[in-house]
């Protein structure tokens, strides 16, 4: 959007600088900057300095509302904001929205665990070079913010906290879709790698047809989509489908099918469609599908079953499964063969799983800790500087934690053993560090570096300035 109306409930700071605390306003954009109480921005951060903050986006008829803290930077013509909060927080934004409210507890926590390990396994890996990890859409997760409405999805979000699907001891890719539609795909039938705990298998709790019903097209409608998409070019036309060329998996799923048109010379040629194409170059709910061609209307339909890939936990087997009495965990294990359910400091969560017994030498640890300077100051950098006892860090992960007087700031993870901010408030202050290996989850350690922020005499320049801005802030 070009113009987003902000709420913010609670004490937050504005780039570091400028407190404010429970106010509205409006944001645009203009010739790449964010506008602002008449001031233009590269960017605008709003840090919250409370663990009990909101911040409310509006963007004409839609508002959601979100926890932690909140970045806007222009993109393209348009704002685009950065949600910045910890893992739980963000899990209780997705379930609901993957979900529903009225579905059964055991479902909401299956879908609380797949939705975690889905966000464990893909930080940083889709988004990297756009600045930030984790988009909001189908792309990644469907995430909504936080609505205290949503009592038994934020329930099942606690129920669950910290747990993690591991295969070998190492986190699994947790793919999920609405419906498979009475048949489980195995992943490599979808994508490129076959994993050991996506496979392909019968699943009596979700023989589900397409949720809007058969699909009809004429063959100018399908030439249509064709270039709309770029599959033929505009001066080429499409003829026909080759029936005779469909092929598919032990699933019923297509695996192939093939289409004839012309080019703009008139000679016939041929495009295969395989494994997800199957589905998507026409926009189907699912490759699960049956085709038929009426030679007197000139129409193809497709009749078919689920809705989307078919990998993994099906959402609607889900519910069903939890329904008829499953628990989460049996849900789980049926949708992702051979997996153990642990949380992420280790512990089993199912008696039946059994407890590794890696030596407690090969188990990352943080040593030491040291912060500089030794007596901090507002608005100076604070330096965290961490050692472990492992000579390797390719595969260790720090997730930081910061905490004023009790109150949650914010948190930053990534791979370095040494973490630097600038304190904007004098006070108590404990940085909680976890450390874990990205290979193992449950080798783990966390300990807490506490200490006092003082008020320098630089400051109150800094005090009367941030004071002097905030005449233009209503608050």
């Amino acid at each position: 959007s070009q113009t987003l109306e902000i709420s913010l409930t609670g004490n937050y700071m504005l780039n570091e600088e400028i407190p404010l605390n429970s106010t509205s306003f409006v944001i645009s954009i203009s010739d790449g900057k964010i506008l602002f109480n008449n001031q233009a921005y590269d960017k605008l951060s709003f840090i919250s300095q409370g663990k009990n903050n909101r911040i409310k986006i509006k963007n004409g008829l839609k508002a959601h509302t979100y926890l932690g803290s909140m970045e806007f930077k222009a993109n393209g013509e348009t704002i685009l904001p950065i949600n910045t909060l910890g893992l739980e927080d963000y899990i209780k934004g997705v379930v609901p929205c993957e979900m529903s409210e009225s579905y059964p507890i055991e479902a909401l926590k299956a879908q609380a665990v797949a939705a975690r390990n889905y966000t464990l396994k893909n930080i940083g890996i889709k988004h990297s070079k756009d600045g930030y990890d984790i988009c909001d859409t189908t792309h990644c997760q469907v995430y909504g913010g936080f609505n205290e409405a949503n009592k038994k999805c934020i329930k099942a979000v606690d129920d669950t906290k910290g747990m993690v699907m591991l295969y070998n001891n190492k986190l699994i890719a947790s793919y999920y879709s609405g419906s498979d539609g009475g048949y489980t795909e195995d992943s490599g039938n979808v994508w490129h790698e076959s994993l050991p705990y996506l496979k392909a298998k019968p699943d009596s709790f979700d023989i589900t047809p397409w949720p809007h019903g058969d699909k009809k097209y004429s063959v100018s409608e399908i030439d249509s989509i064709l270039k709309s998409e770029g599959y033929i070019n505009n001066d080429e036309c499409f003829i026909k489908i080759d029936m005779d060329s469909i092929t598919k998996f032990q699933s019923g799923r297509v695996n192939s099918i093939d289409i004839i048109y012309k080019d703009n010379s008139g000679q016939e040629n041929s495009k295969t469609f395989n494994k997800e194409k199957a589905r998507t170059f026409l926009s189907l709910d699912s490759s699960l599908y049956n085709v038929s061609y009426d030679d007197t209307a000139n129409t193809y339909t497709f009749s078919g079953f689920g809705h989307g890939h078919g990998v993994g936990l099906s959402q609607i087997g889900a519910r069903n499964r939890a329904e008829a009495g499953q628990s989460f965990i049996d849900i789980l294990k049926f949708y992702y063969d051979g997996v153990e359910i642990k949380k992420m400091d280790g512990l089993p969560v199912d008696a039946d799983t059994p407890q590794d017994t890696d030596t407690p030498t090969s188990q990352p640890k943080i040593n030491s800790s040291k912060v500089t300077p030794e007596k901090p100051e507002i608005n100076k950098q604070v330096t965290l500087t961490l050692e472990t006892n492992n000579s390797s860090t390719d595969n260790l992960i720090y997730k930081y934690e910061v905490f004023l007087d009790g109150d949650f700031l914010f948190s930053k993870t990534n791979d370095a053993n040494t973490f630097e901010f600038n304190p904007k408030s004098a006070g108590s202050y404990n940085i909680k560090v976890s450390l874990y290996d990205d290979s193992d989850m449950k080798k783990y350690d966390e300990i807490n570096v506490k200490f006092d922020v003082v008020r320098n005499e630089s400051y109150s320049g800094k005090n009367l300035k941030v004071g002097m801005s905030g005449k233009d802030v209503s608050s």
